[in-house]
């Protein structure tokens, strides 16, 4: 059976994310959860990625089959997705919505590479649930996330929300650092052509925009 496309915007879609995962905590508890969200959104501690014409950074990760994939082997546009994992509900949202629009990217002379922390194995078991096409690769310990200057660390406050997922913060350590969702379209000389981040990790840029940004960039 084919899930049928939901027709709210993304951002839409991920704001109703949390809802459940509040709900049942203590009312002090939400609020303070709620509290975080919101200072954490407006914190003056904010991603810093390279901007629109400058040199996207190579790397090479391996997708989940072991593969090695490097940027700069890619004659294409390609579009970088940054997700903090298939753990987290407003990520395989946003996957979700990306694959719909993976064969309009590809057609257009594209290609998805989605990046995370997440293990080979959770990354296999992500793309078979979510039935994705596009390879996901693994950043042990973020480290083209700092390339990109994406690194942020989820706070002790937020603990319940994820080990309702089973994701606990690794033994000894008090915070979870994973990449801020974010999206860049590498142009074919290696520039970027866009970039889009935000530190609400429910708001990202829209699939639709993604494939007229690499129709554009193959068509010239």
């Amino acid at each position: 059976m084919v899930d049928e496309p939901d027709p709210r915007t993304l951002a839409a879609q991920n704001r109703t994310v949390l809802e459940p995962y509040l709900r049942p905590l203590p009312s002090s508890v939400r609020e303070s959860v709620l509290d975080q969200l919101q200072r954490g959104y407006e914190s003056t501690v904010a991603p810093s990625p390279p901007q629109p014409n400058d040199a996207a950074p190579d790397f090479v990760l391996c997708d989940a089959q072991g593969l090695e994939h490097r940027l700069s082997g890619y004659d294409k546009p390609v579009v970088l997705s940054f997700f903090r994992g298939g753990w987290c509900p407003a990520c395989t949202i946003a996957l979700k919505a990306l694959q719909r629009r993976y064969p309009a990217i590809t057609t257009h002379g594209g290609e998805v590479l989605g990046i995370s922390p997440d293990t080979a194995e959770a990354n296999r078991r992500t793309a078979k649930e979510l039935r994705l096409s596009f390879p996901l690769l693994h950043d042990a310990d973020n480290e083209v996330a700092d390339l990109y200057g994406l690194r942020s660390s989820i706070a002790p406050l937020l603990a319940p929300i994820y080990r309702e997922h089973g994701v606990d913060f690794p033994e000894g350590c008090d915070r979870l650092d994973v990449p801020y969702p974010a999206t860049f379209i590498v142009r074919a000389d290696r520039r970027l052509a866009e970039t889009f981040v935000d530190r609400d990790p429910t708001v990202r840029m829209d699939p639709q925009d993604i494939a007229g940004i690499v129709r554009r960039l193959v068509r010239g």
